[in-house]
């Protein structure tokens, strides 16, 4: 599996807007799109990281280049105070637990 993470800042007041361009996202996922969480930092309101995680590294880099990411991340864009810092990698390790597996 390959991913990123991101961190960024939110505009005041725009985490509603953000968290619902994530659900429409969610509502029709990208092939080869795992899993994503999105954190609110405890260091301070306005910061944020989400991690995605893809199939694999070609299926990361291909979904950059289609128009419809493109759009949704413009969308995105206006919501932060600035870009985000972005750390490409490959995923090593997972370790998941299903609700009431425990």
């Amino acid at each position: 599996m390959y991913g990123t993470v991101a961190r960024y800042r939110l505009k005041a007041g725009r985490e509603a807007d953000a968290l619902a361009l994530i659900d429409e996202l969610a509502a029709d996922l990208p092939h080869g799109y795992v899993a994503a969480y999105t954190y609110r930092l405890d260091a301070g309101g306005d910061e944020y990281i989400t991690a995605a995680v893809w199939i694999d590294r070609e299926t990361y880099v291909k979904n950059a280049s289609y128009e419809r990411q493109r759009r949704w991340y413009e969308r995105v864009r206006e919501l932060l105070v600035e870009e985000p810092t972005w750390h490409d990698g490959e995923v090593i390790h997972a370790t998941t637990v299903r609700r009431g597996a425990r």
